[in-house]
């Protein structure tokens, strides 16, 4: 059987007016082009569809069969062809995000409220893990974007770099460093150092080992938490100083620590990213939304 959406439109608008002139003309279609139509559908069907005389129309006990399915046919391709469209446009679906463990949570505020004011029917689902573990979720799709610490291997992605943000020594409030004007890599040499595991944020973590330079290897001892809150919380114990983003150790504001600028200053990255020629417009759109949230808050 090869009946085509055209002969099942073309039925139910007949079997809607009972009248081949106003059926044509709701369906723009001349009136032996319509006929020819219903003809091939009856001989598809096997049975007659309508009875029909000079001057009436009436639907047989075949078509009254035929036209409620006929009728939700159309209606559920109408529904589908909709999402499709939707899809492709970027107005409908969902957009799977990565956020950093560390650093400024407000630019993703920012940015959902943007986006999803505009795209009001779109989902987006956030999970925050490593930027190591972001990255690969990135290349196996599962993540559309991801928001990382720089500097990360991007090869098959795209990367845009949102802001820089301060780094910053947070030491025990008994720690004599506490009451000091800035820390410098040779000021936490016999001191123990709390930190994240390497494998997490690979270039943060060497970034950070940059800047301690020979100091790292007259370290009391380095001890690895799992995130920022951790790292900070063992400080605040008595387990070493750490070296965090300022931004977060301010939001944490945990009792029995002393944020001391370093000297000299550390800046860290943050980036949005995502796989390189990712043709998806929801993808584009929240790009745009990123981009016009950083901007709002004045970084680059």
């Amino acid at each position: 059987m090869s009946i085509t959406l055209i002969q099942l439109e073309h039925f139910v608008v007949l079997a809607e007016e009972l009248n081949f002139t106003r059926a044509s003309e709701r369906l723009s279609v001349g009136q032996q082009g319509l006929s020819s139509s219903i003809r091939t559908l009856e001989r598809e069907v096997g049975a007659r569809l309508f009875e029909r005389s000079k001057h009436h129309v009436e639907l047989t006990a075949e078509g009254q069969a035929l036209l409620g399915p006929a009728q939700r046919t159309i209606e559920q391709l109408k529904q589908g062809l909709t999402a499709v469209r939707g899809l492709v446009e970027g107005r409908v679906g969902a957009l799977k995000l990565g956020t950093t463990v560390s650093g400024e949570f407000g630019i993703v505020s920012r940015t959902l409220a943007v986006f999803e004011a505009a795209r009001p029917n779109i989902e987006v689902v956030v999970s925050r893990a490593p930027t190591a573990s972001n990255v690969d979720q990135l290349r196996s799709g599962g993540l559309d974007a991801a928001l990382v610490r720089p500097p990360i291997d991007t090869s098959g992605l795209t990367l845009i770099n949102l802001l820089e943000e301060p780094l910053t020594a947070a030491v025990a409030a008994d720690d004599h460093l506490a009451a000091a004007h800035r820390v410098r890599p040779q000021d936490l040499a016999g001191h123990g150092l709390v930190t994240f595991p390497r494998r997490t944020s690979p270039g943060l973590h060497d970034h950070i080992g940059a800047w301690l330079g020979p100091t790292r290897a007259r370290l009391r001892r380095v001890i690895e938490r799992p995130d920022e809150e951790m790292m900070v919380r063992e400080v605040a114990a008595g387990g070493g100083v750490t070296i965090v983003f300022l931004a977060r150790a301010l939001e944490l504001g945990i009792a029995g620590v002393a944020l001391v600028p370093l000297d000299p200053p550390l800046m860290g990255e943050l980036a949005l990213a995502h796989r390189e020629g990712d043709p998806s417009p929801l993808l584009g759109a929240f790009v745009d939304a990123v981009a016009l949230a950083s901007r709002a808050a004045g970084h680059k």
